[in-house]
């Protein structure tokens, strides 16, 4: 899915930003990764007070093959084809997208280097 095409689909609801990844894109919103887009389709981030609601919509998880030949499964699930044409529908799946993306951690801030003190006994005075 192009670029444009995401921002199209997200635009009326969402401000995102897209980031190149594993041959597709990520998206974010609020700084918080809220999607991935992936051969052609987008899947939303779930947890487990969303999980129900994308699954009642007839969604389905996004999975991958490892190295090792098992299915792993992702907290991301693709949006229901009804969701494309459903404005109501959409808004609710973006919600529930964005909701679960604010109750995931936030990326920890990367650690800058602590000084190094002289190494030596304490004095006392």
């Amino acid at each position: 899915m192009a670029p444009e095409d995401l921002e199209d689909f997200f635009a009326p609801f969402l401000r995102i930003s897209l980031k190149r990844m594993f041959g597709g894109h990520g998206i974010t919103a609020e700084g918080r990764m809220i999607a991935l887009a992936f051969d052609g389709e987008i899947f939303l981030k779930v947890d487990d007070a969303t999980r129900g609601f994308f699954e009642s919509q007839g969604a389905t998880p996004f999975t991958y093959e490892k190295k090792t030949g098992e299915q792993a499964v992702m907290s991301y699930y693709r949006v229901p084809a009804e969701a494309f044409d459903d404005d109501q529908l959409k808004r609710a799946c973006l919600e529930a997208a964005l909701e679960a993306a604010r109750r995931a951690a936030l990326p920890k801030p990367k650690k800058t280097p602590k000084s190094k003190k002289p190494a030596g006994k304490p004095r006392t005075i």
